[in-house]
């Protein structure tokens, strides 16, 4: 099998896998989904920084999903296409979209190969999509598309915390076999396609908060509990990589030489 033949295996094994979680129940990560609560300092911040600029603006959500978050975009006044590999997925955002007559484009699309021309976009944002895919590739058609002022933001997880990663080995039914959390060389990697590449830590310490997640007070204690971790990122930066997620903005891209994409914004 050659060096494509594999790819396109790859990107037929992660469409398949969220095809059956998007068009069935997500039995497998429903009991997990209690320990998510700890991420809710990081996904404030990065609703944040869209919300906060995105009025006016051609917004990409790379890895839509069900259009839960890009939905948000839209009613924060950006104009809005939203892509994911899920076929099911996409029905899914098309028709919430009709019924709540937003104005939101969706389509089935690989996020490796962009249907789009150069610098169609001034933002693009996504949750836990890039750790799917060549970053490379990926990399090469974020920075094509995204206009010289633009920025691209991203949450995703990080690699080089042992304990997080004896989890991930004790649940390998909860993600594909190509899932490739974060290492720092990965977010170097970005430096070759984007001339600024900023980084936020999260969720070390913090993680051992989710034995409060029932208590009333929880909220409080996460809140204090993410400030040391924030406290020991800053005074040791050694144990940043230990974190389980950061916010990755990349900007001012640099120039491609060729591309994949072709088609137009409808």
């Amino acid at each position: 099998m050659n060096a494509e033949e594999e790819t396109q295996e790859r990107i037929k094994r992660e469409q398949d896998f969220h095809n059956q979680r998007f068009g069935e129940s997500d039995h497998v990560r429903e009991p997990t989904s209690k320990y998510y609560a700890v991420m809710r300092p990081v996904k404030n911040r990065y609703k944040q920084m869209i919300s906060q600029c995105c009025a006016g603006k051609r917004l990409l959500e790379y890895g839509c999903a069900t259009g839960g978050t890009t939905f948000s975009w839209a009613r924060n006044g950006a104009s809005v296409f939203g892509i994911d590999i899920s076929d099911e997925a996409v029905k899914i955002a098309k028709e919430t979209a009709a019924k709540e007559g937003l104005p939101v484009e969706f389509a089935v699309m690989n996020a490796e190969a962009l249907d789009f021309p150069a610098k169609s976009f001034d933002m693009i944002v996504g949750t836990g999509i890039l750790h799917h895919l060549n970053l490379n590739r990926s990399y090469s058609e974020l920075s094509r598309v995204l206009n010289q002022d633009g920025f691209a933001l991203f949450i995703e997880p990080m690699g080089h915390n042992p304990l997080i990663n004896f989890y991930r080995w004790l649940t390998p039914k909860m993600r594909t076999e190509d899932e490739h959390p974060f290492k720092t060389s990965d977010i170097n990697l970005a430096k070759e396609y984007f001339e600024k590449v900023d980084v936020e830590y999260y969720n070390m310490l913090s993680l051992s908060s989710i034995v409060f997640r029932n208590w009333k007070s929880y909220p409080s204690i996460l809140a204090f509990a993410n400030r040391i971790d924030q406290i020991l990122f800053t005074m040791l930066p050694f144990t940043k990589k230990w974190a389980w997620m950061v916010i990755l903005k990349l900007s001012l891209p640099h120039e491609q030489e060729t591309h994949n994409g072709s088609g137009k914004i409808r």
